[in-house]
């Protein structure tokens, strides 16, 4: 079986390689935006309040 390759086929299976990487990048970024530990926010807290009497 030959395969015939094409500029429209090869631009094809570079925008489907392009799509998979970008979903891939975007679910490992998924795992990066967790809840902040209570510490953080704690300290996010305090140091907003100093702002608004400073």
């Amino acid at each position: 079986m030959i395969i015939k390759i094409s500029k429209k086929n090869i631009i094809v299976v570079l925008m489907i390689v392009i799509l998979i990487m970008g979903c891939l990048i975007w679910y490992g970024e998924l795992g990066t935006n967790r809840e902040v530990p209570k510490k953080a926010k704690f300290v996010s807290n305090f140091l907003l309040e100093n702002d608004r009497y400073g």
